[in-house]
């Protein structure tokens, strides 16, 4: 919890990002903790619905795990400092 804080107040946004579904993950512990203590824009990159058996590319790229995600979610994150 003090890394998370000490890196938020550093960086004044943070993007979680999980092969997980969002609600009850690590973003929302990140997002509880960062809401009592250091309050700063937070993206979520992660399952919004559970995810069928596939092959792993293909799944990354249809729950939106690429890199280009990820990228788009951090300009989200900082644009909204």
């Amino acid at each position: 919890e003090e890394t998370l804080v000490k890196v938020a107040a550093e960086t004044g946004a943070v993007v979680t990002v999980e092969e997980h579904y969002l609600h009850g993950g690590l973003g929302s512990i990140v997002a509880g903790t960062l809401g009592r203590n250091r309050p700063v824009p937070i993206e979520m990159v992660g399952l919004e619905k559970y995810a069928e058996s596939g092959k792993p590319d293909q799944l990354l790229e249809k729950h939106g795990l690429t890199a280009a995600a990820i990228a788009q979610a951090a300009r989200t994150a900082v644009s909204r400092k």
